[in-house]
């Protein structure tokens, strides 16, 4: 059953009206993931897929600036543009650290392909960077089953997903996996500023 209005209540009768403003954008430092020797850090503008319209785009464009979209792979929350393109039984336990959050079935054909759709959102906005987040499910209570092998399963194809468009794929930590061969899949890692000093 797809979501509606008496589940979200149910789900998220706790939550405050700040749980549901939006992330604001932010410059963030990426680097090549590829390139060991690498030393000039490409700063970027980085905005939650939530808020992207073309003329936030075309703005940063215009400056000559780079965007990254962060994309949530495994998690919703109740301000998702998709949030009702969910099943009621895809989602699973709030995210630990952050409670405004649900952890998603990432074995799941239907999250799956919203995901992929949420690639595709970003593509038709012209974000030039996917940035995944919330890529290590498989380290928390999410209220499924996952193995590390199912999520680089899924994480893998979502990469192949968005360098079909063209897009170049970060994340802010990829050493959660021990598996090179997805390591190397990402193009970019992004770091906080103090990360670097």
């Amino acid at each position: 059953m797809k979501i509606n209005n008496k589940f979200i209540n149910t789900i998220f009768a706790t939550l405050s009206i700040s749980s549901i403003l939006f992330f604001s954008g932010c410059k963030a430092t990426y680097v090549d993931n590829l390139d060991d020797n690498i030393t000039d850090y490409s700063v970027v503008e980085e905005i939650d897929l939530n808020e992207v319209t073309e003329k936030i785009i075309d703005d940063y464009h215009f400056d000559d600036k780079k965007v990254s979209c962060k994309v949530s792979i495994s998690t919703l929350q109740y301000q998702d543009y998709d949030f009702r393109d969910f099943f009621e039984e895809d989602i699973g336990k709030a995210v630990e650290y952050d409670n405004k959050r649900s952890w998603l079935n990432i074995k799941s054909s239907s999250v799956n392909a919203t995901m992929k759709d949420r690639i595709k959102r970003a593509y038709d906005y012209k974000c030039d960077i996917v940035l995944f987040t919330d890529v290590d499910i498989y380290n928390f209570d999410s209220g499924f089953i996952n193995t590390t092998k199912d999520a680089e399963n899924y994480v893998s194809g979502l990469i192949e997903e968005a360098h079909y468009y063209d897009l170049q794929v970060a994340a802010k930590d990829i050493d959660v996996f021990d598996n090179n061969e997805l390591k190397n899949k990402f193009d970019l890692i992004s770091y906080n500023d103090e990360e670097l000093e």
